[in-house]
């Protein structure tokens, strides 16, 4: 077993099995996927369950809120218990809870299934990043991690276009339930190969931060709460309130995470990760990329089946040159290092821009699903320059010890980003739909391409981080693969301080 200390650099006596990656992307995948499938399913779910708009809407809401507020969480226990334990026990959860969502007689058993579901990828799939980044040599890693980005891409797409398949195909029957019993034979294959490639890590053995978690748990029950049921019900003020509430909730969490840190105890985010600067740029970018992608996806989907009353199937079949143009730049990317540069991702942003506004162009012309296509294929060619690199550029130079932290800090400002896409963008489309579909596509869309540009910005920013701060040319006190950032002396927690006067290297 890999034992993390506070600034151990990770090593392992035995190669990695080849299978390792894939076992972990298996988890990757279904996590994803399901965030994404059910949108297109939502309509006959209502009409076998009697459910009305609002529950429906909850069987979304209910994924994304107990997924959302558990990743951190989740993150920290698998540092505590271990990543392999976590991320078995994760998967076998959703495995399950999939059944039971298959299974479920009435929206409520529904809704509360997809609550397990979304606690179950938040056990592990930040497991998926920390096993990365401990397990595999340097050298590897980011095109591990590249695979990773380029597996969340295809996952979000293959969500409406297999979801929309497999509805219309109403394979023996089952209609919407399939969408979840295709998870029971992935997810038992999944485990049994987790258990037998995966090797078994873990961080210190530290307390568990009960003041942070609470403090996060609650700053992220009120955002997100705010953001997912907020447009769905023409915000409300008490959905404005819960964002509010979120933000300084925010504030405060920060606050007690820095009181826990310099009180000589572990916290459930150190401050030392936020204060990377390739932490807080990478998460500059992140944010609007994500947010423009999913809010963009939300409202595509409403354009073509409310606006051009397109089935499931075909909905779902609008989305596959997102895909293509998505794995194809994500397949030549991996064999070019220059594309990894914040360059390349800047210029991918670019063309993200340029499709989403041919598809304005060709919407206000009267096209249709299939005039989108070409405009979808190109917004997928920028996705694909995008995606693989930019979880590595956040994750690059986090120290072993606190990669669980660390994956549960990108994950969870993944969904956040995903939620105020959908809030913001959703709310665009249902604040100009009276002026005809076509229009409020096109404002939604535009705004996507808004987001789409702070994120080309944001790209532009990070050339600075591995320039030397000072004009300086090198750092005597740094040695190749050190983790730390370069553009300054942070001072060390007192929890740190404890370590080094120990005997721990801390650097």
């Amino acid at each position: 077993m890999v034992t993390l200390g506070y600034s151990e650099t990770v090593t392992t006596e035995r190669r990695p099995n080849p299978l390792l990656l894939p076992a972990l992307l298996i988890g990757t995948f279904m996590g994803f996927l399901d965030l994404f499938i059910v949108t297109v399913a939502l309509p006959p779910i209502r009409a076998d369950l009697h459910a009305g708009v609002s529950a429906a809407q909850f069987v979304l809401d209910a994924y994304v809120l107990a997924y959302g507020v558990a990743l951190v969480s989740g993150g920290r226990l698998g540092d505590r218990f271990g990543h392999r334990r976590l991320f078995v026990l994760g998967m076998a959860g959703f495995t399950v809870f999939s059944l039971a969502c298959a299974l479920a007689p009435d929206v409520g058993v529904l809704i509360a299934a997809r609550a397990g579901q979304g606690l179950s990828a938040a056990a592990m799939l930040p497991q998926v990043l920390t096993t990365i980044q401990v397990v595999l040599p340097e050298h590897r890693r980011a095109a591990a991690i590249g695979a990773y980005g380029a597996v969340i891409g295809a996952a979000s797409v293959c969500g409406q276009v297999l979801g929309g398949l497999l509805v219309d195909l109403d394979l023996f029957g089952l209609g919407w339930r399939s969408l979840f019993l295709i998870n029971l034979p992935i997810g038992v294959a999944g485990v049994v190969l987790a258990l037998r490639v995966v090797p078994r890590t873990q961080g210190e053995r530290t307390g568990l931060d009960l003041r942070g978690l609470a403090a996060i748990s609650a700053c992220l029950v009120a955002l997100l709460v705010g953001l997912t049921e907020g447009p769905d019900r023409h915000w409300p003020w008490w959905a404005t309130a819960c964002v509010v509430l979120g933000l300084l909730g925010a504030v405060v969490a920060a606050l007690v995470e820095r009181h826990v840190d310099r009180s000589g105890h572990a916290a459930l985010v150190p401050p030392r990760i936020v204060a990377q600067r390739s932490v807080r740029r990478g998460l500059l970018l992140l944010v609007p990329y994500y947010a423009s992608n999913t809010g963009f996806f939300v409202v595509l989907t409403f354009f073509l089946q409310n606006g051009l009353d397109a089935s499931p199937l075909t909905a779902g079949l609008a989305f596959a040159p997102v895909g293509v143009g998505f794995s194809v730049m994500s397949i030549v990317g991996r064999a070019r290092p220059s594309w990894q540069s914040p360059e390349a991702m800047a210029v991918g942003s670019a063309i993200m821009v340029a499709g989403l506004g041919a598809g304005i162009a060709v919407a206000a012309a009267g096209g249709g699903a299939l005039a989108l296509a070409g405009t979808l294929l190109v917004c997928g060619l920028g996705q694909g320059i995008v995606a693989p690199p930019l979880i590595g550029t956040v994750l690059r130079r986090v120290a072993p010890a606190d990669a669980g932290a660390a994956s549960g800090v990108l994950l969870t400002s993944t969904q956040v980003a995903n939620a105020l896409g959908i809030a913001v963008l959703g709310g665009i489309w249902a604040a100009f739909l009276g002026h005809g579909a076509r229009t409020a596509y096109s404002l939604g869309a535009g705004a996507a391409a808004v987001l789409a540009l702070l994120a080309a910005g944001a790209a532009l920013t990070l050339r600075a981080v591995d320039a030397p701060a000072g004009g300086e040319t090198e750092r005597p006190d740094r040695r190749p693969g050190d983790w730390c950032d370069d553009d300054a002396d942070q001072p060390k927690s007192r929890a740190a301080k404890v370590l080094q006067r120990k005997g721990s290297p801390v650097r």
